[in-house]
């Protein structure tokens, strides 16, 4: 992996270290040299499951990381990404697929679509999230009120 924790192999797409504020609990989307999609830079809180995995992925990588060091690159996610979805004989998943997923899980855990956007760098204030996944929380109310007692 090009960009793991080391040199992002000809400028690609990729998140330093420094972009990480561990005290204060939030990461900074630059979207390296290439930028963003929007070109916006924005300040995301650094949610628990991914404060893990860049703690278990400083131990595997071994060393002191510095501020500077990248962690994966998209070049290098895209091909983990085929590869696992080959091995596990599953339908090939990108990058895309993984922040549909998180959309998906983060209307289902009740977070609001401007939150939401905001998360993802849509400007639109969560008319984007609401038109495209407005279903999902459709579907997750209907299950909840199955939950109620009578």
């Amino acid at each position: 992996m090009p960009c793991l924790f080391g040199d992002a192999g000809g400028g690609g797409n990729c998140h330093a270290l420094g972009d990480i504020d561990f005290q204060r609990k939030l990461f900074t989307v630059t979207g390296g040299q290439a930028g963003t999609k929007n070109g916006d830079v924005r300040v995301v809180p650094l949610f628990p499951a991914f404060k893990d995995f860049l703690k278990r992925l400083k131990k595997a990588v071994g060393g002191r990381p510095t501020a500077s060091d990248l962690l994966i690159g998209i070049d290098s996610a895209k091909q983990a990404l085929q590869t696992a979805s080959a091995k596990a004989e599953l339908p090939h998943f990108t990058h895309h697929s993984m922040r549909h997923y998180f959309v998906s899980n983060a209307i289902e855990a009740g977070i609001d679509f401007k939150t939401i956007a905001a998360w993802v760098g849509h400007k639109d204030g969560g008319l984007v999230v609401a038109k495209t996944y407005g279903h999902l929380r459709d579907t997750h109310s209907a299950e909840m009120a199955k939950l109620m007692k009578a």
